[in-house]
C-alpha cells in the first residue's frame, strides 16, 4: 500500500506514491533518500509548492533531495503553448520552491504512443481522467512510472491517520463547493487498485520511451 493524492493533497510514502483523477492537473513526486514526497497540484496552482516544501520539512523522515518528477497530460495542461518549453518551466519553478538542484523527469501522458484516456470534446478540450504512480527504486536512484485510465481502476476512500498524514493545501476547503460534491475530496484514498480484465491481467501502463522527458537543473 502507498500514499493515494487526489487534488491539492500532499503526503509521504516511502515506496509507491499514486495519483488518481489527473485531468489537467500535474503529478509532482520529489524523490529523497528517505522516499517520496508527492504533491497533486491543480492548474494555475504551482505557487502553492512552498507550502508542500514545509510539510516536506515538518512530516516524515526527509532525506536528501535525490530526483524531481512532474507528469501531467501536456496538451491539456498546456494547451496552445509550446509544451516542452511550458512543461520545463514549470518544472523549474517548483525546483526553486524546493530549493532543489539535480535531475528532472517527468512522463507526458498526451505522448501519441500514451494508453492514456484521450477523449476531447466536440470543441476539443481534453476530458480525460487518468491515474499516474511512482515507484521508488532506491538502489537506482530513480522511480519507474505507472499510469492507467481512470476508468479502469477503482479508488477506495479513507480517512486521514494522524500519526502518517495526507495534508490538503487549500485555501478553505471547507467552502469549496466541488468539496462538497466529491466524496473523494478531504479524505484519504486508502488504495487503487486496476479493474481487471482479460486483456490488461490487472497491470498498469509502465511508461514506454516516447513521452519521457527530463533535463538538469544546476
Amino acid at each position: 500500500m502507498g500514499k493515494y493524492l487526489v487534488e491539492d493533497q500532499v503526503g509521504f510514502d516511502t515506496v509507491v506514491v499514486g495519483f488518481p483523477k489527473l485531468g489537467g492537473c500535474m503529478a509532482v513526486v520529489l524523490q529523497t533518500t528517505s522516499g517520496l514526497y508527492g504533491f497533486h497540484i491543480t492548474p494555475g496552482n504551482t505557487h502553492k509548492v512552498a507550502q508542500f516544501a514545509q510539510f516536506i520539512a515538518t512530516n516524515g523522515p526527509g532525506g536528501a533531495h535525490v530526483k524531481l518528477y512532474g507528469s501531467c497530460y501536456w496538451d491539456n495542461r498546456y494547451h496552445g503553448q509550446s509544451q516542452q518549453a511550458a512543461w520545463k518551466t514549470e518544472m523549474t519553478q517548483i525546483a526553486t520552491a524546493l530549493n532543489f538542484h539535480g535531475a528532472v523527469r517527468g512522463y507526458d501522458m498526451s505522448s501519441f504512443t500514451s494508453h492514456a484516456d484521450k477523449a476531447y470534446s466536440a470543441a476539443g478540450v481534453h476530458m480525460g481522467n487518468n491515474y499516474l504512480e511512482y515507484r521508488r527504486n532506491a538502489g537506482a536512484n530513480n522511480c519507474k512510472i505507472f499510469y492507467k485510465k481512470m476508468s479502469k481502476v477503482s479508488q477506495t476512500p479513507g480517512f486521514v491517520n494522524p500519526l502518517d498524514p495526507v495534508k490538503v493545501i487549500r485555501t478553505n476547503p471547507a467552502t469549496h463547493l466541488m468539496d462538497r460534491m466529491d466524496p473523494y475530496k478531504n479524505k484519504i484514498t486508502d488504495d487503487v487498485n486496476v479493474i481487471q480484465t482479460a486483456g490488461n491481467n490487472g497491470q498498469l501502463h509502465e511508461v514506454g520511451f516516447f513521452g519521457k522527458h527530463s533535463f538538469t537543473i544546476p
